[in-house]
């Protein structure tokens, strides 16, 4: 469950997971960021998962079904790894290790080791020895440790929740969070109908791809049909051409031509003489 942006472990970790395809069945779930696209960085990478992957699920799916369904969550700076902990899954998180992350709580948590966590990855040998790590008897233990802390212990439930609705009736919460969260909604939705039209438009340009195919066929029987009617009057023309010669070679032969030949050659010198006259008198 990877998160998108500059926190995303597609890249470093994804490559990795793809040679434990034979040994694990991994299901990916890609942050809605990614799975829209919501720039070129984004598009890359849910094209990388769709073509090293077979099971993608959508944001639109269910995220407790899936989580149901998987033994250990991999994941990175996102809030996926409270969601895992909320369900009790083990989690192994990727992060980048650098100052500017010290505030993010996943990071505080994992240095803590209340979960397994890296910030390298050489090889996938060494994923495979992380997922074990992590789904050892006893740091599954250290991790229920942070459920307890985090989701409330029993007999503070009445007390957070009075707190809760306290802060709701005096405006303590930052509305800065919701906003941000609104834009985010708002810019989603933008993406979801933008990816809608273009689903139409492709939809119909396919339509109008089958209708020129379906022409270009056509014309191209027309093309075989004349050239299936060329070569016959091809062979038409050779068999006529063929009979010519024949039927000349039989008059040639034939007694009454040799016959006729010195009255032929007396008609051609007559010819040759009128011609010559009419050319004098000229």
């Amino acid at each position: 469950m990877p998160t998108y942006g500059n926190y995303s472990s597609i890249e470093n970790v994804a490559p990795k997971l793809n040679q434990l395809k034979d040994r694990f069945n991994i299901i990916i779930k890609p942050h809605h960021g990614t799975e829209y696209g919501i720039d070129e960085l984004e598009q890359k990478r849910m094209k990388y998962l769709n073509e090293n992957f077979k099971n993608i699920f959508s944001s639109k799916y269910s995220l407790l079904d899936l989580l149901n369904k998987c033994d250990i969550v991999i994941t990175d700076q996102s809030g996926a790894v409270f969601d895992a902990i909320y369900v009790k899954k083990p989690v192994l998180m990727y992060y980048t290790n650098s100052i500017s992350n010290e505030i993010s709580l996943p990071i505080k948590c994992a240095k803590k080791g209340y979960f397994v966590s890296f910030t390298d990855l050489e090889d996938k040998m060494q994923l495979e020895k992380l997922i074990e790590q992590s789904l050892n008897s006893k740091q599954c233990v250290k991790q229920n440790k942070l459920f307890k802390k985090i989701f409330c212990p029993q007999e503070d439930i009445e007390k957070n929740f009075l707190h809760f609705l306290s802060c709701i009736e005096n405006e303590i919460f930052d509305k800065d969070f919701y906003e941000i969260h609104q834009l985010q909604k708002k810019q989603i939705g933008i993406l979801y109908e933008n990816i809608q039209t273009n689903n139409i438009t492709i939809t119909n340009l396919n339509s109008k791809l089958d209708e020129y195919n379906n022409k270009i066929l056509e014309n191209l029987k027309i093309i075989d049909d004349l050239k299936e009617e060329n070569i016959k009057i091809k062979q038409q023309n050779n068999t006529l051409i063929e009979e010519y010669n024949n039927f000349k070679k039989q008059i040639y032969n034939s007694k009454s031509w040799k016959v006729t030949k010195p009255l032929r050659y007396f008609n051609q010198l007559i010819k040759k003489v009128k011609n010559h006259i009419k050319n004098a008198i000229n």
